[in-house]
């Protein structure tokens, strides 16, 4: 009964923080955002090392010195906010221009936002079921291995 309880309180939640309205996410819209979270690291990478094989990435990473390793520094800087608002918009619906433009926002604004939408949207509680149901399956298929039968 109280199970029941916590998804209708759950149902339709939303939160406003500073002027944004931060939504549930309909399984829909996660899954589509999924693409843009698939495509983050090589779009990183792509941006980070323009033109560059993995394997030349590796090479430059292996050999970083100071100078190299401020130029990439400064790079990330350049590339990372824009992906860290593409991926926030994907997902919770605020407009990335909207974040860019507003002068009352600023970077401790945008955390705001993301923690809201971690809460609305029950990631921890996500995170943490799934997490347990992955080790339930592991060890189920680990005694399954581990009982000598041939069927």
């Amino acid at each position: 009964m109280a199970r029941v309880k916590t998804i209708e309180m759950s149902m339709g939640a939303e939160r406003t923080v500073r002027g944004y309205k931060i939504k549930k996410m309909p399984l829909g819209a996660f899954l589509k955002a999924i693409d843009v979270l698939q495509n983050a690291p090589q779009g990183l990478l792509d941006a980070m090392f323009p033109g560059q094989s993995l394997t030349s990435v590796a090479e430059t990473v292996r050999s970083l010195n100071s100078d190299t390793l401020t130029a990439l520094v400064l790079q990330g800087l350049k590339v990372l906010p824009d992906l860290v608002l593409d991926t926030f918009e994907a997902l919770s619906g605020v407009e990335k221009q909207k974040m860019i433009d507003d002068e009352n926002l600023g970077l401790t604004g945008i955390v705001e936002l993301m923690n809201a939408w971690v809460e609305v949207n029950e990631i921890r509680d996500f995170i943490k079921g799934a997490t347990m149901l992955t080790q339930d399956i592991m060890a189920g298929s680990s005694l399954k291995l581990n009982t000598g039968s041939k069927g």
